[in-house]
């Protein structure tokens, strides 16, 4: 994304930044909900204009979090918590630093989130950049491929043996119209996938997994430059991306372009808050 003009960074894209991201998850988590039956436990609700979305038989943070919460919001948190806590999930608080005021300018969410029994425990980075077709060309050991009916059982397997779950979660999402699936093959074995959320002219980098035994060998980065390309073939004019600050994933995003928007906050609730019920 190196040859495309930058984006003015300000509190208007960053807010649009959590929204592609929220939309990616939200119709992630309803996907899982239309399960017949709805197996897996899968919720989202809006309070106000936060966004909340649970599923029980999946405990990464990405399945469980509240969305665009601001002060505004902050009447409806009782409620939010309930609704994790009666649908089986642990509730995440994933605030924007921009919308967010320090606490000695005037009391604000992480004040009464701190009063409500939870507590700040993790960071996480907010990534964007503007997709382009001209990207370098994929090594020769490397094979990226769009998923389908012949790897979607490797594909499934890479988010198994790094994440678990039978790799349920991506595969209740292959053939979704937003949804393309990629899976990387280095010398002809199963190595890494990809996925991207296309929507609203814009895309978001959902997720992306090396098994760690083809770890370092360029197996993301293809990944990354191929979604890149693709996003921009389909039209987006801005990519979102998330990860953890100063991990493996950071550097390869901000090699191949992309731009750190800011850190994020992870309110969590307290494990041994007894007042908690399944």
């Amino acid at each position: 994304m190196t040859d495309t003009p930058a984006l003015q960074l300000n509190t208007a894209l960053a807010k649009r930044l959590i929204q592609v991201e929220r939309n990616c998850f939200v119709t992630w988590v309803k996907q899982i909900a239309a399960v017949p039956g709805n197996p897996y436990g899968a919720r989202v609700q809006q309070f106000g204009q936060s966004t909340a979305v649970v599923c029980r038989a999946f405990k990464p943070q990405i399945f469980n979090r509240v969305f665009e919460m601001t002060l505004d919001d902050a009447e409806h948190i009782p409620d939010i918590l309930e609704f994790f806590y009666r649908n089986g999930g642990t509730p995440l608080f994933d605030l924007n630093p921009y919308v967010i005021q320090p606490y000695f300018v005037r009391s604000d969410l992480p004040t009464i989130l701190n009063r409500m029994g939870l507590f700040q425990a993790a960071f996480h980075q907010m990534l964007y950049g503007v997709p382009t077709t001209s990207v370098p060309p994929t090594p020769a050991h490397i094979d990226i491929l769009a998923v389908g009916d012949h790897e979607i059982n490797d594909f499934c397997g890479i988010y198994d043996s790094v994440k678990g779950d039978a790799g349920l979660p991506v595969r209740l999402i292959y053939g979704h119209p937003e949804y393309r699936c990629y899976i990387a093959y280095i010398e002809g074995e199963p190595a890494g996938l990809g996925i991207l959320h296309v929507a609203n002219g814009a895309a978001s980098m959902a997720t992306g997994i090396t098994v760690p035994e083809m770890r370092n060998r360029g197996c993301q980065t293809a990944l990354l430059y191929r979604r890149i390309h693709d996003a921009a073939a389909a039209g987006c004019h801005l990519m979102v991306s998330q990860c953890q600050p100063g991990s493996s994933s950071q550097n390869n995003q901000l090699r191949v372009g992309f731009q750190i928007a800011g850190s994020k906050v992870w309110w969590v609730s307290d494990p041994s808050d007894t007042n908690q019920t399944a």
